[in-house]
């Protein structure tokens, strides 16, 4: 009996210890990018935009709190070096106006995101942190005036 109950304990911990090694393995080659691979990050409210730097592309992330926004991430083709400096990124409210213009009760939900390559602008995007929700109010307001 005390010998069962010793290889239970011992398959139980080899189990664990190759579980282990198989979830560290999957992780790290899961992981391609890191914080030693982020380029820039931008921050407002809820609303975040990161830039991943790899080999000859940009992986951009938007990623919001908020229930109506689904993380959104794109990639951006690169020939150079990009460096903070070549992007720009810049906040603005739902109707557009730059985080200069901002109101006491407003929200940055734009980014407008520029990257230069070499002098050459080689993206020139905004992210509408709030469009799924526009496009709801936009489809009730269709339904009700039929």
């Amino acid at each position: 009996m005390k010998r069962k109950g010793i290889i239970i304990i011992v398959v139980v911990c080899f189990a664990l210890v190759c579980g282990g090694v198989l979830f560290y393995i999957t992780r790290k080659s899961n992981s391609t990018l890191g914080d030693d691979n982020l380029l820039l990050l931008s921050r407002k409210g809820y609303n975040s935009v990161e830039i991943y730097e790899q080999k000859n592309k940009l992986t951009i992330i938007a990623k919001s709190k908020a229930e109506f926004f689904d993380d959104a991430q794109f990639t951006v083709e690169t020939s150079g070096e990009i460096t903070p400096a070549d992007v720009e990124i810049t906040w603005m409210t739902i109707d557009g106006r730059p985080e200069l213009e901002l109101l006491e009760d407003e929200d940055l939900v734009i980014a407008e995101l520029k990257i230069k390559d070499s002098g050459r602008l080689i993206c020139d995007k905004k992210i509408n942190f709030v469009k799924k929700a526009t496009d709801a109010v936009e489809d009730v307001l269709k339904q009700t005036t039929k």
